[in-house]
């Protein structure tokens, strides 16, 4: 038989099945040139416009070696920040190739190269950004990657403090944020809740929240929580007692006119069974006057009547 009818039978064809009459056979395998491949790329030499390429390497349909990278070659990130302080980050797998990118978008048009394994472009604002990729030499119809990326900008950070009708909790309303520290009096929480309470102590408390980006912004605000504070009698004559309660072991007493003079100031120790100052008032001329008690942990501000 003779499959390719070049008048030799398939049993002695050393390509059966093209025609290769003079059996030409330069490299002496046993295969015809015509149907052989000395290079090992997939092409037969008749076909191969370029025979000797390198063993392993990815040719095209005429045996030329093309250009190629990994599909994972190059692994994009962002970093998301504050205004015109976002980022776009590239890894490289194959880092001994010198690279063209070219960003557009968001009113950015820039054109780099670099080579090594990470390239970061910085001062980017919010908005959609395509990011390509060449390689230097190499035609961008023979080889380009391109990538979307879509960078947002955190709103800035709100917060509406109230406090309760009992005065001892903080409530916040948070916005503007994924997650929120909020410290008080130096003790940090983290919380995702768009709503968060704080129990006050008595004395002086500040509160502060942040989301840990700079820009957005900081809240901060400081409260006083006071023991409670009574006189009696109210009016009074001779003698005003004053009741303070609490902990506190010192307190000072200031007595004010209704024009703001002060008349009197004096500190006072308590204890924990005893919490009564008398205030003698013989003094005292008819009139309003106001009443202020002060200590690590008590504020008070009372009015009295001098009859």
């Amino acid at each position: 038989q003779d499959s390719d009818g070049d008048g030799i039978v398939d049993i002695y064809d050393n390509a059966p099945l093209v025609a290769n009459a003079d059996q030409t056979d330069l490299d002496g395998d046993g295969v015809g040139d015509v149907s052989d491949d000395f290079d090992h790329d997939g092409v037969f030499n008749p076909y191969d416009n370029c025979a000797e390429t390198p063993l392993g390497e990815l040719v095209d349909i005429n045996g030329c070696e093309i250009f190629y990278l990994p599909p994972n070659n190059f692994n994009l990130s962002k970093t998301e920040k504050c205004i015109d302080s976002n980022s776009i980050s590239v890894g490289v797998i194959v880092t001994d190739e010198v690279y063209d990118v070219h960003v557009t978008g968001a009113g950015v048009d820039l054109r780099d190269s670099f080579t090594g394994s990470s390239w970061t472009l910085d001062n980017l604002s919010a908005g959609t950004y395509n990011v390509c990729f060449t390689a230097a030499g190499i035609s961008s119809s023979e080889f380009e990657r391109c990538f979307e990326v879509t960078i947002t900008e955190p709103a800035p950070l709100s917060v509406y403090a109230t406090m309760s009708t009992d005065l001892n909790t903080v409530l916040l309303n948070l916005d503007g944020g994924q997650m929120y520290n909020v410290t008080h009096n130096g003790q940090t929480t983290q919380t995702k809740d768009a709503n968060y309470s704080v129990t006050l102590k008595k004395g002086y408390n500040s509160i502060k929240v942040d989301t840990g980006i700079e820009c957005q912004g900081v809240f901060e605000h400081e409260y006083f929580v006071s023991n409670e504070v009574r006189i009696a009698p109210n009016p009074f004559v001779d003698q005003l007692m004053i009741y303070v309660a609490g902990d506190d072991r010192t307190v000072n007493v200031e007595v004010f006119t209704s024009q703001g003079a002060l008349i009197h100031s004096e500190k006072h120790d308590l204890d924990l069974f005893n919490r009564s100052i008398s205030l003698t008032t013989s003094g005292y001329q008819q009139g309003s006057y106001i009443i202020k008690v002060t200590g690590e942990t008590t504020n008070r501000t009372i009015t009295a009547i001098k009859q």
